[in-house]
């Protein structure tokens, strides 16, 4: 079996990173940018250790718990992740089509319709980003959500001012910035356990993660600062081909997130 590389690692954990979820959980964070890189750091080194344990024993995070839990104990955990994996897709996929619908004035349900077949057309092509066809994409992707930030950053938006009083707190902030890293606990393992060089691979996979998610979680305070409280809004009311932007951020990540579920 073809090992997995660090290039690779980071490849798929970018695309894992940029989903509209990230970006609307930025939008409700408000301006604590302390409780979000605590939040941040703290997911990310869970990640590594999850990675590793299963780059380690080349084991998937539901196959290590039978140490613990033994063989029915595995069957409980593989039962409460196929939920969590199946509510995550339904998630993504309702998420971006509302978005997409809200852009386009589209009936949401059409476009629940495509981009479920474009999950699957991704499972086929795209494998996770692994092959040159997903490589490309991540690299739009990227390239994308670039311009996304400049043009927000270039129409005076401050980070500091989506700061506000009826903003969450500390802690409420703290448990959103780490519920969407932990959320990839019960998968991390799957793309590490091939892994050439375990501790390269499992840092690389958690690191990438990690530093993307913060740049999504930034644009969402990013937009909150325009005086939008959510990524479509913030989209629409930007106009000048930014909603163009934003279509093809919303329709990719929508697609390459929901694939890892």
């Amino acid at each position: 079996m073809k090992k997995t590389g660090v290039l690779a690692a980071g490849t798929i954990w970018f695309g894992a990173a940029v989903s509209i979820a990230e970006i609307e959980a930025g939008c409700r964070i408000g301006g604590n940018w302390t409780a979000l890189v605590l939040g941040h750091l703290l997911g990310g080194l869970l990640l590594f250790a999850t990675g590793l344990i299963g780059a380690r024993t080349r084991l998937n995070a539901m196959e290590t718990t039978q140490g613990s839990f033994g063989r029915h104990g595995i069957r409980l955990f593989a039962v409460l992740n196929v939920l969590q994996l199946v509510g995550w897709t339904a998630v993504m996929i309702a998420q971006g089509a509302a978005a997409l619908g809200c852009l386009t004035e589209a009936p949401p349900g059409g476009w629940c319709v495509i981009l479920a077949l474009l999950v699957v057309l991704w499972m086929f092509v795209g494998r996770g980003g692994v092959s040159r066809f997903g490589t490309i994409c991540m690299l739009l992707l990227a390239s994308l959500c670039a311009v996304l930030t400049v043009r927000l950053l270039g129409a005076g938006v401050s980070a500091g001012s989506s700061e506000s009083a009826t903003g969450p707190g500390f802690w409420p902030a703290f448990e959103i910035s780490i519920a969407l890293p932990l959320s990839w606990l019960p998968l991390i393992s799957d793309y590490t356990k091939e892994a050439d060089r375990p501790v390269a691979v499992a840092a690389a996979s958690a690191g990438t993660y990690t530093a993307v998610s913060l740049w999504m979680f930034s644009l969402g305070i990013l937009l909150v600062g325009s005086g939008s409280p959510d990524l479509v809004r913030g989209v629409v009311r930007q106009g000048h081909g930014f909603a163009g932007i934003g279509f093809l951020v919303i329709l990719f990540s929508s697609v390459i997130t929901t694939y890892f579920d």
